[in-house]
């Protein structure tokens, strides 16, 4: 295995359901369904999103031994994106338009169905040629105590990884917010009451929507 990073920012989530089994071949079979998927010289997608391993970023390979450290495994989500500049597609799509009106009758419109071929042909020219650009984001799956780690904090990648893991494990996540802690790990009152102090707005998200009560909130309320 590659050196994996010493740090970097975490967003952590309890993955529900039953306990998984780290030796378990199903679950490296899910990844390879849900594998990343080159978008090479593509006229037509502009993005692609799947799963890599660390030594394998191609998606070429699930190795036993890349996958399973002790009780985690580690995989990346690779997601590639094809950006075509719009100034260089306006000039692509001006020239273009010059020449299919060559030899044209003068004051003699287009017809609309070719204009608009035209301007699709002249998307998918650039986006063929245009090279993507390459996002690794690393997650780590603890089977032992049903945690998940993703390697990032930004919304939109941290909402990604989760969809696809949902999507390849068939399994729904929680974030790990200090009012999902203290409720899994069932703290007492005094303990939930203390927590409060320290972090008073904990406003969480939950996965399934809607928004949980601060820390401490029921316990105060029950006195």
């Amino acid at each position: 295995m590659s050196r994996f990073r010493r740090s970097g920012s975490i967003t952590r989530y309890f993955v529900e359901g039953e306990g998984a089994d780290v030796s378990d071949v199903s679950l490296i079979k899910s990844l390879e369904r849900e594998r990343f998927k080159p978008l090479e010289n593509s006229a037509t997608e502009t993005e692609s999103i799947g799963w890599v391993t660390r030594e394998s970023p191609g998606g070429s390979r699930f190795a036993v031994e890349d996958v399973i450290h002790g009780h985690f495994l580690i995989f990346t989500m690779r997601h590639d994106r094809k950006r075509v500049s719009p100034t260089l597609l306006k000039i692509q799509i001006a020239g273009d338009l010059r020449a299919a009106a060559t030899g044209r009758a003068e004051g003699k419109q287009m017809p609309r169905a070719q204009k608009k071929q035209i301007i699709e042909e002249a998307k998918r020219k650039l986006t063929s040629r245009a090279l993507p650009t390459v996002a690794l984001t690393d997650v780590v799956w603890n089977c032992e105590n049903s945690e998940l780690y993703v390697f990032a904090t930004g919304a939109a990648v941290v909402e990604q990884a989760a969809l696809l893991f949902r999507e390849t494990f068939k399994r729904d996540l929680e974030p790990a917010s200090i009012t999902a802690i203290s409720n899994r790990y069932k703290w007492n009152d005094a303990q939930k009451r203390a927590l409060a102090e320290l972090s008073p707005f904990d406003l969480k998200t939950s996965a399934r929507g809607g928004v949980a009560s601060p820390v401490g909130a029921d316990a105060e309320a029950e006195e």
